[in-house]
């Protein structure tokens, strides 16, 4: 409570209880804390967005496109700005160490977010401890395909066939512990086929030896294997998204072809440093996600084989929390090496 004093009989007691006022009301507007002040004038200067992968990949697209229309929107510019190293890891623990008034933002993906501190025998950062979750920014799924002379047209074809050939088949994947290969260990989990793990150094690689018959199947994001597909140099089953794909129409979902609740996607996200006010937390949720519901913002997303992802910040951590427990338990019993 405010204490004003006065001093009867004096000129100056007017004085002195305006002066006390002044004080008084001071000190209770700096006293509702530094969230209310920044969210109220959020933005009022350029916000970084630190991405953690190679420029013009999918996150990094969908970074960008989403920082062009906040900038836009918001009046302020948002500038994204590529810090590669441990595959993403270095750009996530910059925006954890950032000051939390949101001016130093991420945009990482699906290794540095949920795979990554579960192939560590002693992980170097716990995410959610790490980072505030904002908003999703959007997805892009694998597409399941096979070698052109492979005698399978389908999903349960190809399921049947390795069933009949138990270790006779062999996938291709980024390494160990990449999307690709912890995706097509989830399939062999639920599915209970017996095939064998090819890793290599970078997807161009695999794409190569799948269109020449080195390896007979992988799992691969659009904007590495569509070229591919549309030549007719491999076969493609399904797509592992939760609705068909617009530019692989054609193609059944996973889900579809009777994998229940495969849905294997990479996405972008954006987070701020752990402990950021949540009043800018939900300020930069509710515009993104506007954003995302524009015909502008969706069309270019598309473009590059993208969809958008709306949750709120409480989703969000409870996806990623979800995909911690999802990527655990295949590498665990996979038995992919902890490194």
């Amino acid at each position: 409570m405010m204490n004003i004093r006065t001093k009867p009989g004096t000129a100056g007691a007017l004085g002195y209880w305006f002066g006390s006022l002044c004080i008084g009301l001071a000190a209770l507007g700096t006293s509702s804390g530094p969230a209310m002040a920044q969210a109220g004038a959020y933005p009022n200067k350029a916000v970084r967005i630190v991405g953690g992968l190679s420029p013009g990949g999918p996150a990094d697209l969908a970074a960008r496109i989403v920082a062009q229309s906040l900038s836009q929107k918001l009046g302020q510019t948002f500038i994204v700005e590529n810090r590669l190293g441990g595959g993403g890891v270095t750009a996530l623990l910059e925006v954890g160490r950032a000051p939390k008034d949101g001016y130093v933002l991420g945009a990482p993906t699906t290794g540095p977010l949920t795979v990554t501190p579960k192939l560590q025998k002693n992980p170097a950062y716990d995410t959610l401890s790490t980072v505030t979750p904002i908003a999703q920014l959007a997805a892009y799924p694998y597409v399941l395909v096979v070698r052109k002379d492979l005698p399978v047209n389908s999903v349960a074809e190809l399921l049947d066939y390795a069933r009949k050939n138990p270790g006779k088949l062999s996938y291709g994947s980024g390494g160990n512990g990449t999307s690709n290969h912890i995706g097509m260990e989830w399939l062999k989990k639920i599915t209970g086929i017996d095939i064998v793990h090819v890793p290599y150094k970078g997807d161009n690689d695999i794409v190569r030896d799948v269109v020449g018959g080195r390896i007979d199947l992988a799992m691969n994001t659009p904007s590495v294997i569509l070229g591919q597909i549309t030549a007719g140099t491999v076969k493609a089953l399904a797509v592992a998204s939760p609705s068909r794909l617009p530019v692989l129409a054609q193609l059944p979902t996973m889900v579809e072809s009777g994998v229940k609740d495969f849905v294997l996607e990479a996405y972008a996200i954006l987070v701020g440093p752990a402990g950021m006010p949540s009043d800018v937390v939900n300020k930069l949720n509710q515009e993104i996600n506007e954003l995302l519901k524009t015909s502008e913002v969706t069309g270019k997303l598309g473009q590059t084989h993208m969809y958008p992802v709306i949750r709120s910040p409480e989703a969000l951590r409870a996806f990623i929390e979800d995909q911690q427990i999802l990527w655990g338990s295949v590498i665990r019993d996979a038995a992919i090496p902890l490194q």
